[in-house]
């Protein structure tokens, strides 16, 4: 085996130090950048999803609150036909009542008091 001398020795470490720089950067140069467009297409893709998810969740929500105003203003539609039946029947009651006293004012004047 050949002895290498102390200054050969460092040459050498010198040269195996700049060819392991030069893989470094031939790396950075090369596997980074592919690296981080894919971390780049998976997070628009994660955040795409996030946002369908978000969508389906509003949607459902919207339905759930269209469907109870929906209840609510049957409800009160009911209601307000309710009362205007009642006062209708309370109004056709009133005139009858009503008519019953004119009638009786317009014989009583007839009839010469």
């Amino acid at each position: 085996m050949e002895k290498l001398t102390a200054w050969q020795a460092l040459e050498k470490i010198k040269e195996a130090e700049a060819k392991a720089r030069s893989i470094v950067e031939s790396v950075k140069e090369k596997e980074v950048p592919s690296l981080l467009q894919a971390a780049r297409d998976k997070a628009k893709a994660r955040k795409e999803e996030i946002i369908q998810q978000a969508k389906k969740e509003a949607e459902k929500r919207k339905a759930a609150i269209i469907a109870q105003a929906e209840q609510e203003a049957a409800a009160i539609r009911q209601g307000a036909e309710e009362e205007a039946k009642k006062m209708e029947e309370r109004a056709a009651a009133n005139l009858a009542q009503a008519v019953k006293i004119i009638t009786e004012r317009i014989l009583q004047e007839l009839k010469g008091d």
